[in-house]
């Protein structure tokens, strides 16, 4: 998916898919005279939307903890943290979280956000 503000591509973020029933979040990012502005939420529920489509009934997704501020997200928008594995592909990952598509809250399914006004904003 990519988020377009105003018509300018803003941010982007890819679905990895890891078995027929989990993808993994992975590679988003927001530009940065873009941030604070509610986008990287609006990829993630575009992301949720897209896994549901795919079949996925959960999402995956590998970090560092050292990114306060994605961590923070993740965690507000429903990730918990789950045990890794020993044998993780990403050498610079310490954690792992993961969100079950069933238990999103409502407002996942029909995003808007004070900070990014529908006439400026599209997810694609």
């Amino acid at each position: 998916s990519r988020s377009t503000y105003d018509g300018v591509v803003a941010g982007t973020v890819a679905l990895k898919k890891v078995s027929n029933d989990v993808y993994e979040f992975t590679k988003m990012a927001v530009d940065e005279a873009y941030r604070r502005r509610g986008i990287a939420e609006a990829l993630t529920y575009a992301s949720f939307e897209k896994a549901r489509e795919l079949g996925a009934t959960k999402v995956i997704l590998y970090s560092n903890r050292v990114l306060t501020p994605a961590i923070t997200m993740y965690h507000k928008l429903g990730f918990t943290e789950v045990p890794m594995e020993k044998d993780v592909v990403y050498q610079r990952s310490d954690i792992k979280m993961e969100i079950d598509l069933a238990s999103l809250r409502p407002q996942a399914d029909s995003y808007t956000n004070a900070n990014a006004p529908a006439q400026h904003f599209t997810t694609i």
